[in-house]
């Protein structure tokens, strides 16, 4: 029986660690989708655009946008100016 809930509870807690490049740096992270990479990285919701693999991604499909291994992703930061 223990053995049984030993392998449920490691199944269930399981975390994924795996590197993604941002800007090109290689970054190690946690997050499952480019949503939860940005909460990671502590960055504001407005202000930024992000692309992922080339193709520019929405804000309201950071959340729901998933993260591979070896995924590229940039973020541009809005700077006021001229």
């Amino acid at each position: 029986m223990a053995c049984t809930v030993c392998r449920l509870f490691n199944h269930i807690f399981t975390v994924i660690v795996m590197e993604v490049f941002i800007n090109g740096q290689s970054h190690t992270t946690t997050s499952t989708t480019l949503g939860a990479l940005l909460d990671e990285r502590q960055l504001p919701p407005t202000g930024i655009a992000v692309g992922l693999n080339g193709r520019m991604v929405p804000r309201t499909q950071w959340a729901a946008s998933p993260l591979s291994e070896g995924d590229k992703v940039v973020i541009i930061k809005a700077a006021c100016g001229g």
